[in-house]
C-alpha cells in the first residue's frame, strides 16, 4: 500500500471515531462529560498508535533513503511496532472504561 492509502485509512478511522463518540446522553453531568472527552482523546491516541505500528510493519523502512534508515535493525523496528501496538491496546482499554459513566452504588 502506498502512503496515501495509509493516510486515507487513518482519516476514515478518525472520522468514524468522531461520528460515533460525539453524542453523549442528555442527562450527562459535567464530570461524565469530561470523562467522555478524555476517553475520546485516548481512543484517538490508540488509533494513531496502532496506525503507526501497522505502517512500521507494512512498509519496509529499511529500504528508505534517509539518515535513520542505516541505523535501524529489523529487531528494533519490530520492538517499536510491538510497543506502539501495546500502547494502542492499553489506551483502547482505558478509553472504553472512561467512556462509561461512573457507578454511583456498588
Amino acid at each position: 500500500m502506498s502512503l496515501t492509502d495509509w493516510i486515507v485509512v487513518l482519516a476514515i478511522t478518525q472520522l468514524s471515531i468522531a461520528s460515533f463518540t460525539t453524542r453523549s446522553p442528555l442527562h450527562c453531568s459535567p464530570v461524565n462529560r469530561a470523562r467522555r472527552v478524555a476517553g475520546v482523546r485516548m481512543l484517538v491516541q490508540a488509533v494513531v498508535a496502532v496506525w503507526a505500528s501497522l505502517i512500521i510493519v507494512g512498509r519496509d523502512p529499511l529500504y528508505a533513503q534517509g539518515f535513520l534508515a542505516a541505523h535501524l535493525t529489523p529487531h528494533t523496528l519490530i520492538i517499536a511496532a510491538f510497543a506502539l501496538m501495546l500502547c494502542g491496546v492499553w489506551w483502547t482499554f482505558r478509553a472504553s472504561r472512561l467512556m462509561k459513566p461512573r457507578r454511583i452504588f456498588g
